[in-house]
């Protein structure tokens, strides 16, 4: 019902033909409406049919079966999760357009749905429910001495997160390398409990017994430098990160996490995040129009 009069305006709504002016009407994706038409939302706008319905299912189980395979790169902070969003943002606009921009429930729906299911078909499906899965990405089976060849410069591209953390340890942390120790002429590969780094000089003492070198054991104090690591790990705040040589699936196994750092509830976390973008240019337009 109007509150006041539209004059001479010569706009009428797109449903039930009532004048309506600048002023009352209700700008929407097909056209302007009264308050009262814009808020029932009952045109064809939200009708879905078959065709457009499956369409946007498909878009959506594809938006959630890259979501699976691409998952292990959304980590590194908080400010991941803005990337996550707005990236279901860009995601959703597209979706929204293979939907006709139709609006409603079943849209929403539809969406939701599908962006689910297609990250539980993904590689990510074993991690979602807490179960390792094998050591793939994409389907593609990862050797385990490639894992251990790769470990090295994965190591290394990341100790200044180790060093990090170190210079922010408690007293009941752990920080441990892997490198190798030379003694008369002998080199042999051993883990390493860090005590200072300074600059590239990592000092410690060894963390397990040596089988090639006779005169250093247990506690030997030792040093190295941060580019010979083989490896690193560390426990901080009950937060276990590293091992990069270890099996993929013995690590989700042992530490619920293949990097230490993406555990179950992240997956799901980050699935909610980038799906709330995925549906906003649907919701924009729901709210805007009451």
């Amino acid at each position: 019902m109007k509150t006041h009069s539209c004059g001479n305006s010569a706009l009428t709504c797109i449903d039930c033909q009532a004048q309506i002016c600048p002023s009352c009407m209700e700008q929407c994706p097909v056209g302007n409406r009264c308050r009262k038409c814009s808020g029932r939302f009952t045109s064809h706008v939200t009708k879905l049919p078959l065709p457009i319905m499956l369409r946007t299912a498909a878009g959506a189980i594809a938006i959630g079966f890259a979501f699976g395979c691409f998952y292990k790169f959304f980590s590194g902070g908080f400010y991941i999760w803005f990337l996550v969003y707005f990236l279901g943002v860009l995601l959703g606009r597209g979706l929204h357009r293979l939907a006709n921009y139709k609006l409603g429930k079943r849209v929403l729906a539809t969406m939701i749905v599908g962006v689910i299911a297609g990250a539980l078909i993904s590689p990510a499906q074993g991690e979602m429910f807490g179960v390792p899965s094998d050591s793939s990405f994409m389907g593609i089976k990862i050797d385990k001495e490639s894992i251990k060849e790769q470990a090295p410069a994965i190591a290394r591209s990341r100790f200044a997160e180790f060093e990090k953390a170190f210079r922010n340890k408690s007293p009941q942390d752990s920080f441990s390398v892997q490198a190798p120790v030379k003694d008369g002429g002998m080199v042999e590969h051993l883990w390493i409990k860090v005590n200072e780094i300074e600059d590239s000089t990592i000092t410690g003492t060894l963390a397990n017994s040596s089988k090639k070198l006779p005169n250093l054991k247990v506690g030997s104090q030792v040093t190295t430098q941060s580019d010979k690591i083989d490896d690193w790990f560390y426990s901080h705040d009950g937060i276990d990160v590293g091992f990069f040589g270890m099996d993929p699936d013995e690590r989700v196994s042992k530490y619920g996490s293949d990097f230490g750092l993406m555990t179950q509830g992240w997956i799901w976390i980050n699935l909610a995040i980038m799906l709330a973008g995925v549906v906003s240019p649907v919701l924009a337009i729901r709210l805007k129009n009451g």
